[in-house]
């Protein structure tokens, strides 16, 4: 009984072992070949070559007879497991099948012929031994290199995640950008929209100059400067002389041009940081700052002579008009609608005495000031 079980034994585990050998050689080249996978790179196949080279040459010394009674140095079959892993870490499932097949033809190529690597032993043991040895390598080879295939998947797999994700990131930063510059667009449209509309609503449509709105906020702006710096004011009021004749005599189109021909002697006479603006009608305020009275006066003076002598054109060819004007300085106390009223109070009183003269707001001329003016 115990031979038959021994004899069963040795064959169960003889076509076990076969079979564990062989079914991942024939599986892994029936794949390759049925994909197409046999391509081999050059640096690849000089790898394997020298490989397969050194296996069989540290096998043909590993795998024979060891005599005890000799002294010198002698290789065991373990030595050609670091090939084995060799196999199994650098190549796929197949050279490793392979490399595995290679070892189990030498050792049962060198037992058959009653050669092997162990002590004296019976030749039955000796089979034993060699099926024990190629299981383990065959376990070791197949399974490290089922190991390391499934890491290069996973590895490949998270390279192409890898890729696509940072494909979708550029895609991303991409509509990012031209959102961004869509925003960017739209926000300078904005302000540019934004910076008009102040535009229009600061600036007289007729002349292009300040406006009402826009001479109240910048008066403001600067009394307060100046009162802070303990500056120097002076306002003036310049209203156009019968200007309601011109507009029924020629129309009051030519009455708009004839405002806006008044604006280059006003300019050409002051400053460009002096605020000019037309507040109504044919009525001008003019603000200087840091400037004495007298200055003031001249200017005034200055604006009324080029006004007079300037050739205003109409549909039936030029004509000449003249200018009032009224001179009050800021005493660093009122505010700019006080301002305001005393430079009219001199107007007014330029207007009652012939017109085309200026005035300057004395506290006598505010006394004075009974009446409303006279026709313009």
């Amino acid at each position: 009984d115990s031979s038959f079980l021994a004899m069963w034994r040795l064959w169960w585990f003889g076509d076990a072992l076969g079979l564990m050998i062989l079914t991942p050689l024939l599986v892994t080249f029936c794949h390759a070949i049925k994909y197409r996978l046999v391509s081999v790179r050059a640096s690849k196949l000089a790898e394997l070559t020298l490989l397969w080279t050194g296996m069989i040459l540290t096998g043909s010394n590993a795998l024979i007879d060891s005599n005890i009674n000799e002294l010198h140095f002698h290789l065991t079959p373990m030595l050609l497991l670091p090939f084995v892993v060799w196999a199994a870490t650098r190549f796929n499932t197949a050279i490793a099948a392979s490399t595995t097949a290679i070892i189990a033809w030498m050792a049962t190529g060198y037992l058959v012929s009653g050669i092997h690597p162990y002590a004296i032993t019976l030749p039955q043991f000796a089979v034993w031994q060699t099926q024990e040895y190629l299981a383990i390598v065959s376990v070791i080879s197949i399974g490290l290199s089922a190991l390391m295939h499934e890491l290069r998947d996973q590895r490949h797999r998270l390279e192409s995640a890898t890729e696509t994700l940072r494909y979708q990131n550029e895609q991303l930063e991409e509509k990012v950008r031209e959102r961004t510059q869509s925003l960017e667009r739209a926000n300078a449209e904005l302000t540019s929209l934004n910076s008009q509309l102040k535009e229009l609503a600061s600036t007289d449509h007729l002349t292009g100059i300040a406006n009402r709105r826009q001479f109240h906020e910048a008066g403001e702006r600067e009394l307060h400067r100046l009162k802070h710096d303990q500056g120097k004011a002076v306002l003036i009021a310049l209203d156009l002389d019968y200007f309601k004749s011109i507009n029924d005599q020629y129309g009051h189109e030519a009455g708009d041009n004839v405002l806006r021909q008044t604006l280059p002697p006003v300019k050409n006479n002051i400053r460009p940081s002096d605020l000019f603006a037309r507040v109504g009608g044919e009525e001008f305020l003019i603000f200087l700052t840091d400037v004495e009275e007298a200055t003031a006066v001249r200017i005034a003076e200055r604006i009324r002579e080029h006004i007079a002598a300037t050739d205003m054109e109409v549909p039936s060819g030029t004509i000449r008009i003249t200018a009032s004007l009224g001179v009050a300085k800021w005493d660093q106390t009122c505010d700019l609608k006080t301002l305001i009223n005393r430079a009219d109070i001199a107007l007014y009183q330029a207007k009652r005495e012939g017109r085309n003269c200026t005035r300057t707001y004395t506290t006598e001329t505010e006394d004075g000031d009974q009446m409303a003016p006279g026709p313009v």
